[in-house]
């Protein structure tokens, strides 16, 4: 039977068990200078007799082996895929080697005599909460098979006793009712800390797989509502479509003459088509983001998208007579993503900005390199957010109170659209802004491997 089978290891997911074997590695280093510390202290201070080679030498091959598991441990770390059957058999490999290593030092220390002998329970703490339940059992009968035998050991005499001179009066590993009275209350001590330490982590382990399943389950219908959404929708946008044909060929008076008051009110109904068309849109591009599992992505160029966009808003900027700025220090860093996507998420962030910009204010759009991420700026001095606003910015359908005062039919859709793509594309979104001082927002994403904007 090889060792991996020997303990079952399918409990926590690898980047658990990465994080938690570090933190162990961590805490032997700790162990490497207590059990130097205490073995000096007892020496010279407490003035107890012990055998200081062996105990510094244990001290010695505790940092040795630990230096070891430390290399292993970042090789493990790096490889490209992680291998959770490696990780967890190196975590059952570490609880074993420091079961042999305490054993070592208590055998040198005085063995069941010393009240060092409960350091067993850390471990075995440790091992209900890292390891499988099987894995943990297995090494609580570990532990007490060599405390066990090497206290039975010393006392037949097999092997020797180092009695610790000016702790305890007497030796008691002599003293059979003493040993197996310790023996048997370290053992209970021990087996009931895996009880517990397993009971409650197991608890919140089936707690945590049953939120992760909800948590799908709720994905999957959100998407389905999605998709339900998004044919409606487009259905929606059909007839809408052909009613504002209708409308506008009727206001062109190419079916006949039409009195004012019919024209106001057909204009009327014109105008509410085309904001009609305008939230469909956004609730169709919306949709279509949530519903689409599998977003066709490609490494595109930010930098040209940016472009782009900028050229088509050239006019609108000059109707207005804002001042814009274009910044761009990308050097052709290129990322991956749906192309239209990022485009929409560039269209929505300017339209904002020119929307509540007053006529004559300016607007910058700046693109830089940061930390291995492209990060792209929008800047404006229009209107600004309130801060009480702010939180609620990238909900569906919320819209600033200010933003409402200035233009009453905005859709509320357009920054969500933008927060979903970015949660699509492992980016994120933020902004600052100022009631009355404008704002800036902050898109973030990822550059593609091997591109050259890479950091």
């Amino acid at each position: 039977m090889e060792l991996r089978d020997a303990f079952p290891i399918n409990i926590l997911a690898g980047s658990e068990v990465d994080e938690r074997a570090r933190w162990f590695i961590d805490l032997r280093w700790l162990a490497v200078i207590g059990v130097a510390g205490v073995v000096t202290a007892a020496s010279l201070i407490f003035k107890v007799t012990l055998p200081l080679r062996f105990l510094y030498a244990g001290a010695a091959i505790l940092a040795c082996y630990n230096a070891v598991f430390l290399l292993y441990w970042k090789r493990l770390s790096a490889s490209p895929g992680k291998d959770n059957k490696k990780q967890n058999l190196f975590a059952n490999i570490q609880v074993a080697t420091d079961l042999l290593m305490l054993t070592y030092f208590l055998h040198f220390g005085g063995s069941i005599e010393n009240p060092f002998v409960y350091y067993f329970i850390f471990h075995m703490v440790i091992a209900g909460i890292l390891l499988s339940n099987r894995a943990a059992y297995a090494h609580g009968a570990f532990a007490v098979l060599l405390i066990g035998s090497t206290s039975f050991l010393e006392y037949a005499g097999v092997i020797p006793h180092y009695h610790v001179s000016g702790f305890p009066d007497s030796e008691m590993i002599y003293n059979f009712k003493y040993l197996a009275g310790s023996l048997g209350v370290l053992s209970s001590t021990l087996f009931i800390t895996i009880f517990m330490a397993a009971t409650i982590v197991n608890k919140l382990r089936d707690r945590e797989e049953k939120l992760d399943a909800a948590n799908k389950l709720l994905a999957e219908q959100d998407r389905l509502k999605s998709q339900y959404v998004l044919t409606v929708s487009h259905d929606l946008k059909s007839s809408v479509s052909t009613i504002q044909s209708c409308l506008k060929v009727v206001l062109k008076g190419l079916t006949g003459s039409i009195g004012q008051k019919t024209t106001e009110m057909l204009s009327r109904a014109e105008r509410r088509s085309v904001y009609m068309l305008d939230f469909i849109s956004d609730l169709l591009n919306l949709s279509s983001i949530r519903a689409d599992k599998n977003l066709r992505k490609s490494q595109v160029s930010v930098s040209r998208i940016a472009e782009r966009t900028v050229d088509n808003f050239s006019q609108r900027f000059q109707a207005k007579k804002i001042k814009f700025e274009f910044r761009d220090e990308l050097e052709e860093a290129m990322i991956l993503a749906n192309e239209d996507s990022i485009e929409r998420v560039f269209i929505n962030l300017l339209e904002n900005a020119v929307r509540y910009t007053p006529s004559g204010g300016k607007i910058s759009l700046e693109l830089r390199n940061k930390d291995g991420n492209i990060e792209v700026s929008v800047r404006d001095t229009g209107i600004g957010i309130a801060e009480d606003d702010q939180q609620s910015l990238f909900k569906d359908f919320y819209r600033a109170e200010n933003a409402r005062m200035i233009e009453k039919d905005g859709t509320g859709l357009g920054l969500s659209i933008v927060k979903q793509i970015m949660d699509s594309h492992n980016g994120r979104i933020w902004l600052e802004s100022r009631l009355g001082q404008g704002s800036r927002f902050i898109f973030s994403l990822p550059v593609a491997s091997g591109s050259t904007g890479e950091v």
